[in-house]
């Protein structure tokens, strides 16, 4: 079962995820913004409220901590740092890249989606 401090932790990570949400977006200019891009912005952004409002109401107390929430949390937060990295990624797997930047940036990205896919599994486990 998740502990009381992963969701005290998870309550405070998730608004430096969405602080960093904020800030890629300001280093994107709107003219180089895809509707990929802002389907991709609102699961970050729903994503990371779900994760919120779960682990704020367990370390206010009103909501049990459980394996079933703890592993919402746990997923909201690696999707969403998956959305992150998204974007980037594939803006860096243009055509004008040379391939083995290309290949470089997609086996970057491959071992992120790993990562998650593994933590996830990890924790389902657990």
């Amino acid at each position: 079962m998740f502990s009381d401090s992963f969701f005290e932790v998870a309550a405070q990570l998730i608004p430096v995820l969405f602080l960093a949400m904020v800030v890629e977006e300001r280093f994107q200019p709107d003219a180089e913004e895809t509707a990929r891009d802002r389907v991709t912005r609102s699961w970050l952004l729903a994503l990371l409220v779900v994760g919120e409002v779960l682990a704020l109401s367990v370390v206010a107390g009103g909501l049990a901590p459980s394996k079933g929430v703890g592993s919402i949390v746990a997923s909201a937060m690696l999707f969403a740092a998956f959305l992150l990295a998204l974007p980037v990624l594939s803006r860096e797997l243009q055509d004008e890249r040379t391939h083995v930047e290309r290949l470089g940036h997609a086996l970057a990205g491959l071992l992120v989606l790993g990562a998650i896919v593994g933590t996830l599994i990890a924790v389902q486990l657990s």
